[in-house]
């Protein structure tokens, strides 16, 4: 705060450790000596080169926390810093290891343990849970025409449209080339589809800068009795794969025989 004039204000002013007798500030320092403390010691924490925060101590007893308290607290202020440092470090290859770096979105890896986990909670409460496939069509002619700048801005652009589609739940990634994984937990498949197809016709009916229109191709599937990641993604994977072959710019449901509830070419329902 402005004016601060503990000891943590003087390592912020100053990013120097400090020691304070709060008896020497009366208006800035009245709530510690409201609550009987008479002093106060800080030492800087700083992380990658800058000033992270403090670590302090307050006394009853001005003697308690004078300058004799500086050389320890900074002391042991090196191995917070050092270990704040590692958590961060940490997270930071976490991040990326779990990222892709062209959408921003969780990769394949982040994918798979999440969809590991969400079976098993499925599994475990006896509640619906699908997933849906989707495939950019014709992306190479995007590269050969433009270049891979403009194909990754489009995949950049494809990635942010999925997740503002997707609830704060659900997990939208990128598992490989121009292909995006998307999981519905608490989902049956005619709901899953719903939200696909509208997806899929929001995507073709929105240019693309620089490229135009573009369409998806999207296949759903649900989870069964017993079923399994590899089973949820194979059939997912089958029924993406049928929609390229009825033509593309379609959304197929697994397990189903083409139909009006089966591909998706337009058609649009509220999703519940």
């Amino acid at each position: 705060m402005p004016g601060d004039r503990t000891a943590t204000g003087a390592v912020l002013r100053t990013g120097r450790a400090a020691a304070v007798n709060y008896g020497e500030h009366p208006p800035q320092t009245a709530p510690f000596r409201d609550r009987g403390l008479r002093a106060g010691a800080a030492a800087p924490i700083r992380v990658n080169g800058r000033l992270w925060g403090a670590l302090a101590t307050a006394s009853a007893d001005p003697d308690r926390a004078g300058p004799e308290m500086l050389e320890p607290l900074e002391s042991f202020a090196d191995l917070v810093q050092l270990a704040i440092g590692n958590a961060e470090a940490w997270q930071t290859l976490t991040h990326q290891a779990t990222t892709d770096a062209v959408t921003g979105l969780p990769n394949r890896q982040w994918f798979d343990q999440s969809l590991a986990n969400e079976i098993a909670r499925a599994q475990r409460h006896g509640r619906p849970l699908s997933l849906v496939l989707l495939d950019l069509d014709n992306f190479k002619r995007v590269n050969d025409i433009h270049g891979h700048p403009v194909g990754d801005r489009v995949l950049h652009e494809l990635g942010a449209r999925l997740s503002a589609q997707a609830r704060r739940s659900e997990t939208v990634a990128r598992i490989g080339g121009e292909e995006f994984a998307w999981i519905l937990a608490e989902t049956d498949g005619e709901d899953a589809f719903t939200a696909a197809d509208q997806v899929r016709a929001a995507i073709a009916s929105a240019p693309f800068v620089d490229v135009g229109p573009l369409t998806v191709s999207a296949g759903v599937s649900t989870l069964t009795a017993g079923g399994t990641s590899e089973r949820l993604i194979a059939e997912a994977d089958a029924a993406m794969y049928e929609a390229k072959r009825g033509g593309r710019n379609r959304t197929v449901l697994f397990g189903t025989v083409p139909g009006p509830t089966a591909v998706g070419e337009g058609r649009a329902r509220s999703r519940v």
